[in-house]
């Protein structure tokens, strides 16, 4: 079976059976919260099996570590992306949110 998937930073890919694909989240320190990174490594992935399925029939979703599968949504990163974006298109009113802070 031929299934070239590209590395990602935030997922561990592995192919335990014909026709089933492994995706692990890999934050474990953050409880493998899902950031921004994670989301977009994910879409990238859905996407191409998607367009291309490599004849995988099944994803199992798992979370590294030992602790969690995944704690939901990382506030803290995706907070500050959100910040970041906003202040690069949306500069004056960075400013007034910051002084009011």
């Amino acid at each position: 079976m031929n299934t070239a998937f590209p590395r990602y930073p935030t997922l561990l890919l592995d192919i335990p059976a014909p026709h089933v694909l492994s995706v692990t989240l890999n934050r474990p320190e953050s409880l493998n919260a899902i950031s921004t990174q994670v989301g977009r490594d994910l879409l990238d992935l859905w996407t191409r099996l998607t367009v291309e399925p490599h004849q995988i029939r099944c994803v199992v979703l798992t979370g590294a570590g030992d602790r969690a599968f995944c704690a939901g949504g990382d506030s803290r990163k995706t907070f500050a992306t959100a910040q970041a974006f906003s202040a690069s298109r949306f500069p004056s009113r960075m400013r007034v949110r910051t002084s009011i802070q």
